[in-house]
């Protein structure tokens, strides 16, 4: 992936409960933004992704992306301090994304 050439794409089964048919009636299209440090880490500034749920919580969406890969893991991993926004307004974790959401994740930013 590389940084600012375009948003990659990606498809996750976030329940593989239903069969395939029913998973594209269920798929929500996401565009995720990621920022300082955490776009280093991953190597990428932007990608977009289908979820296969109707909507699900931003940290169910960061635990989903945190499990493709170890490089995922470590950007995104539940006990680093992450915050995230949804459609440019900052969420908790317990916030529901929904269908075209753009949501961004960065680390907390200090000033001095």
């Amino acid at each position: 992936m590389q940084c600012g050439a375009g948003a990659d794409r990606a498809r996750f089964a976030f329940s593989d409960s239903a069969d395939s048919d029913s998973i594209q009636d269920i798929a929500m299209k996401l565009t995720i933004k990621y920022f300082a440090s955490i776009r280093e880490q991953l190597d990428t500034d932007e990608e977009i992704v289908e979820i296969d749920a109707r909507e699900l919580t931003v940290d169910a969406l960061r635990s989903t992306l945190a499990a493709r890969d170890a490089r995922s893991a470590e950007a995104l991993r539940m006990d680093r301090p992450v915050r995230a926004a949804v459609n440019l307004e900052m969420v908790t974790g317990g916030f529901v994304v929904r269908e075209d959401s753009e949501v961004a994740f960065f680390p907390p930013v200090t000033g001095g």
